[in-house]
């Protein structure tokens, strides 16, 4: 007998999951991974049947000329702005490559594992930044850990990690009380996968400031929004120049032209 699979940090993984408990992954309710219980719209299945004689025949523009347009139209951005990737986590992997360069890293603690994944990539130093577990009010709350960010800030830490609303607590944080932190980081990256999903969540997008503030970046799934994990697409939306490098890093075609397909038919109808 085999040695059992350690537990996967990310969830979601039901095929592992299942070995481990030797079953098959239709037996399982897997609530390990956060997901939009509703499935894929039924016009985009619609569209990727036809995409296939195309899409999946030739390369994909490696440049997503088309899907970047589309997100920039969707947030009111320069195309410049925006870099389609495998999924956020492919784009946290860049994001962590700058981060790395820059200095120490704060996360937010507990917080999703895949920022560390991403740092421990590039060998890059971080250390948490513990959070309250009690918090009342519905709305969009203060962040709490201002004054711990400015003290580390000012004792070397140079990258702020957020993720907005917060996972695993939920909580939501209120846009004026993240803005001061964006002076005070060589780099701030706010994961905002799940802000869509929030009631009056837009309200409080870091993604207005960015043109203001060219050491923000903002990331973006469009897993969650459109239940569409298994084609892999999410975008970082900041500084043009750091995009850039960022593209130039990576594989050329990270975007499979089935997943380009669905994001541009997903993000072209605004409704």
């Amino acid at each position: 007998m085999g040695t059992p699979e350690p537990p996967d940090p990310h969830g979601g993984n039901l095929q592992a999951a299942a070995r481990r408990l030797g079953c098959r992954p239709q037996q399982l309710l897997d609530a390990s991974a956060s997901l939009v219980p509703f499935g894929p719209p039924p016009r985009l299945r619609r569209h990727l049947i036809r995409a296939l004689s195309s899409d999946l025949r030739d390369y994909p523009d490696r440049d997503y000329t088309a899907l970047r347009d589309a997100i920039a139209a969707w947030h009111g951005l320069d195309p410049a702005r925006v870099l389609p990737g495998n999924g956020a986590a492919e784009l946290f992997t860049w994001a962590a490559r700058d981060g790395a360069a820059a200095g120490l890293s704060l996360l937010p603690a507990p917080g999703f594992a895949d920022y560390r994944r991403a740092l421990d990539c590039w060998g890059g130093a971080w250390r948490q930044l513990p959070l309250p577990l009690d918090w009342s009010g519905a709305g969009p709350g203060p962040w709490p850990l201002a004054e711990a960010a400015t003290n580390a800030a000012g004792s070397g830490a140079a990258v702020l990690w957020l993720t907005n609303p917060h996972n695993p607590t939920g909580q939501l944080w209120s846009r004026a009380t993240l803005e001061p932190l964006l002076e005070r980081f060589a780099l701030v990256v706010v994961d905002e996968a799940f802000l869509p999903l929030v009631p009056g969540g837009e309200e409080q997008s870091l993604v207005p400031l960015l043109t203001d503030h060219p050491r923000l970046v903002v990331i973006r799934s469009l897993t969650k929004l459109f239940s569409i994990a298994g084609l892999r697409l999410g975008y970082a939306l900041g500084d043009p120049g750091r995009l850039a490098r960022w593209a130039a890093w990576r594989d050329p075609w990270p975007v499979n032209g089935l997943a380009a397909a669905a994001g541009r038919f997903l993000l072209a109808d605004q409704a």
